[in-house]
């Protein structure tokens, strides 16, 4: 057992428990994760074990926060600046749940200080990167990993599909980062769209799940749509 603060994020809590405990694998699962497949830690443990892996995850996606491949934003982008604001607004008054709006007005607000830099700061779709609701890895290489401050959600986006994320990190080693299927098998991340894991199909082929895979399974099919497309383009296969 290691006991720390309730503060900041489960990053924080998994890069400690690493410097603390001297273990050669971790495993982190977060608070939404939901364990899928009895024999899901042996099928991820028999992957991260071969030397030539340095990550593997239940869940991985290509998913740009700086803008990615869906018909939504190609055709927000082809329009005028002034008509796609009008537009984003319009939309933003119609939507019934005020979350969204204080996010989205919130991000607006850090663009305009220079704070938020998502063209700068994330690469273009396709951006892959390993979701952290589950991974594992071998404590050699998470000590190489570079974590940096985490005292916002916006530093955590960054840490986790950034330029300098953990699965860049990890690929720049020279490593290679793995979704793995409740079948056992492991997918680079040119095939995580064919895994259907993520935001795919009917997700029958997850291992752990959590509360964005659930929203993905619970969406109408329009929604479904656009998650799909979101995470893959024009490889996406809703259900």
């Amino acid at each position: 057992t290691l006991l720390v603060p309730d503060t900041g994020f489960d990053l924080n809590a998994y890069f400690l428990a690493v410097e603390r405990l001297d273990y050669d694998y971790f495993c982190f699962l977060n608070s939404f994760s939901q364990i899928l497949d009895d024999h899901w830690l042996e099928k991820l443990h028999a992957w991260i074990t071969r030397d030539d892996v340095g990550l593997v995850g239940a869940t991985g996606s290509a998913q740009s926060i700086a803008g990615g491949y869906t018909p939504h934003q190609q055709q927000m982008n082809a329009l005028p600046p002034v008509t796609r604001f009008r537009t984003r607004v319009a939309r933003a008054l119609r939507d019934r749940d005020r979350g969204p709006l204080l996010r989205r007005a919130t991000l607006w607000a850090l663009r305009s200080l220079g704070i938020w830099r998502p063209e700068k700061d994330f690469p273009a779709f396709p951006n892959y990167h390993l979701r952290t609701n589950a991974f594992m890895g071998a404590r050699g290489t998470l000590r190489r990993v570079h974590l940096g401050p985490l005292r916002t959600k916006l530093s955590a986006y960054r840490f986790e599909s950034s330029r300098n994320s953990l699965t860049n990190q990890v690929l720049g080693c020279g490593l290679k980062v793995l979704v793995v299927g409740s079948n056992g098998e492991a997918y680079e991340p040119e095939q995580w769209h064919s895994s259907n894991t993520f935001w795919q199909s009917l997700e029958e082929n997850l291992l752990v799940s959590d509360n964005q895979t659930q929203a993905y399974l619970n969406a109408d099919p329009a929604s479904k749509a656009r998650f799909a497309q979101d995470a893959w383009g024009a490889s996406a296969r809703p259900s």
